[in-house]
């Protein structure tokens, strides 16, 4: 972020400023992707125990 108040910025710094900041958000996104099934798999799992817990009952 410093460099953005330099008095001179080349092309090519805002360049690569912008190309880190897309992976940046790429490894975010892949991130909560992960979190998110993750938690949706341990739902699952979850959900099916007390199912079977359920069904061993009958």
């Amino acid at each position: 972020m410093q460099f953005l108040f330099a008095p001179s910025i080349s092309l090519v710094d805002l360049a690569k400023y912008s190309q880190l900041q897309s992976v940046h958000q790429q490894r975010h996104s892949r991130y909560c992707t992960l979190i998110f099934f993750n938690i949706l798999h341990q739902l699952t799992l979850c959900l099916l125990a007390s199912f079977e817990e359920n069904f061993n009952r009958f």
